[in-house]
């Protein structure tokens, strides 16, 4: 009985051990660009169907966990907008929103992809937002090119 209970806790406390690996991950913390932190970035209009729209700077917090990506944009009168996605070696990202605007009764979702320097300090990519109107489903596009520095 002693052995049966002795081997039931090793095998319960096997998993555990295996969880060190998986926290871990498969990469380590040099092998890309750092890019965590506070940056300014521009969004320049490309197009858009939405009708008149101006260039918007803007400020981002970015946080990293090796491979994974979270930009935090802080829109006035509603809060964080959080775009989540993964950081590639060589520097590429991509990351995503969808975020509902209840006052407005609006639909916001975008796909952002780009390319961090090698430095971590400098981003350069393409957003393709999608909005949508909640009351009349009228949709429409904007495509943004994003330039931005960490400060």
């Amino acid at each position: 009985m002693r052995w049966t209970r002795a081997a039931l806790l090793l095998a319960g406390l096997a998993p555990l051990a295996a969880c060190e690996g998986v926290l871990e991950g498969p990469f380590g913390v040099g092998d890309r660009p750092f890019v965590e932190g506070r940056w300014s970035i521009d969004a320049l209009v490309a197009s858009s169907s939405c009708g008149p729209v101006r260039d918007e700077p803007f400020g981002a917090r970015l946080f990293q966990n090796r491979d994974i990506l979270q930009l935090v944009v802080e829109v006035d009168d509603f809060g964080d907008v959080r775009y989540d996605g993964r950081l590639d070696r060589d520097g590429d990202f991509r990351v995503r929103q969808v975020t509902i605007f209840p006052d407005a009764g609006l639909r916001d979702e975008s796909t952002v992809e780009g390319r961090f320097s090698a430095s971590g300090n400098r981003l350069s990519a393409t957003e393709d937002e999608r909005i949508e109107d909640l009351r009349t489903g009228e949709r429409c596009r904007i495509v943004w090119r994003w330039e931005g520095r960490r400060r």
